[in-house]
């Protein structure tokens, strides 16, 4: 018996191999499927089942289809990039902040409670050393004011 995951939520159990073979061959079973093993008691690809091999193996390649060479575009992929990164987080980067914050006593009964009003500025800038913004061709850079108003309580 095998039982395989077609999709993940939906399993199906096939009594024996060729009721396998038929699957695999009706494409029920394809390269995304998952099948029980019950030595490592795990689910593994179907890929690595020798009989899904055998069978994958038998089917004739599929033909490419022909390719219109009446036009061509020449890109240079190597030269369009050569300074673009694709994740800021992994680019280099420099940046300054400058902030400031305030806290006023509100309200304050001796032995009960204590309100606190609070207050937080903070000016940031960054600038990318290898991150092109594509809209304009420059390096990326931004800046931020960052505004925090906030009620502390002490009881």
């Amino acid at each position: 018996m095998y039982l395989v995951e077609l999709r993940p939520g939906k399993e199906e159990l096939y009594r024996s191999g060729d009721d396998l073979a038929a699957a695999i061959r009706s494409g029920d079973v394809d390269g995304h499927s998952r099948i029980y093993h019950r030595a490592t008691s795990k689910w593994i690809s179907i890929t690595l089942h020798p009989q899904y091999k055998a069978i994958v193996a038998e089917r004739p390649a599929q033909p490419q289809p022909a390719v219109d060479r009446s036009n061509w575009t020449y890109l240079n992929a190597q030269s369009e990039t050569l300074y673009v990164s694709r994740n800021r987080q992994l680019s280099t980067f420099s940046n300054a902040a400058i902030g400031t914050k305030v806290s006023w006593l509100w309200k304050k009964e001796p032995g009960k409670y204590e309100i606190k009003l609070n207050g937080a500025y903070e000016f940031v800038h960054f600038k990318f050393k290898d991150f092109t913004d594509l809209r304009s061709g420059d390096k990326y850079a931004y800046s931020a004011s960052i505004l925090q108003l906030y009620v502390t309580g002490t009881f």
